[in-house]
């Protein structure tokens, strides 16, 4: 695989592979505890750097990101996120969905003799990701999505997911408007499984002063379950 990213691998038989798909801050120690965890759980995790085609490694300037001497990602406060979102906006559509199906088939291939069935999981850019991953992305079981960015627009998109889908969303969201989200989710996309929240953006990411540790573990035990039906 081409792109840089962190991997996360299961002990034992894992019992599915994840493709988990960042924020707008990048490959964050925060992102790759999430990997880390879930391959605690039993499923190899593979993380991209989806930052790569708007930001090659070579350019990334010392003073606008982080380092731990093997991955760079952008700090998390409002110069890392307004640069993060100038990155998403020059990166094409087809380069990120690129990377989420070249990440597909590693995770996939790290299973062989038999193949691993693969989800997506994003956060955030990560969750607009996923929904779109699995409308457009062979190779996938199901996906899940957490306050997707552009969740709304998304779902009004044809054509319907391919799979399973699962999103969690914030009804105190700052960025994204629930009503509208929820509304287009129930008019487009009704057979998709959603979950509301009374948190808000961001609820998942325990460094970030909106984590909310309860509403976190009852999104993961419900992603998990989630997990559990559809990664066979």
């Amino acid at each position: 695989m081409q792109t840089p990213h962190y991997l996360a691998k299961a002990q034992g038989t894992p019992k599915g592979g994840l493709v988990l798909l960042h924020e707008a801050f990048g490959l964050t120690p925060h992102i790759r505890a999430q990997a880390d965890k879930f391959a605690a759980l039993g499923y190899t995790t593979l993380a991209p750097d989806m930052l790569v085609p708007s930001a090659p490694l070579s350019e990334r300037d010392d003073n606008a990101w982080q380092s731990n001497g093997i991955f760079s990602w952008l700090p998390q406060n409002k110069a890392g996120l307004d640069l993060g979102r100038d990155l998403i906006v020059s990166t094409r559509p087809e380069q990120v969905l690129a990377i989420v199906a070249e990440s597909v088939a590693s995770v996939k291939n790290l299973g062989l003799p038999i193949a691993l069935p693969i989800a997506t999981i994003g956060y955030c850019w990560g969750g607009s990701v996923s929904f779109v991953a699995s409308k457009q992305v062979p190779g996938l079981a199901c996906a899940v999505c957490y306050y997707g960015g552009r969740i709304a627009e998304i779902a009004a998109q044809p054509p319907a997911p391919a799979i399973p889908v699962l999103v969690h969303t914030a009804k105190l969201d700052r960025y994204i408007p629930y009503d509208e989200a929820m509304q287009a989710l129930r008019t487009h996309t009704p057979g998709v499984e959603v979950y509301g929240y009374n948190a808000d953006h961001g609820f998942n990411r325990d460094d970030g002063p909106t984590y909310d540790a309860a509403v976190a573990g009852l999104a993961l035990e419900r992603t998990l379950a989630f997990f559990s039906k559809h990664l066979k």
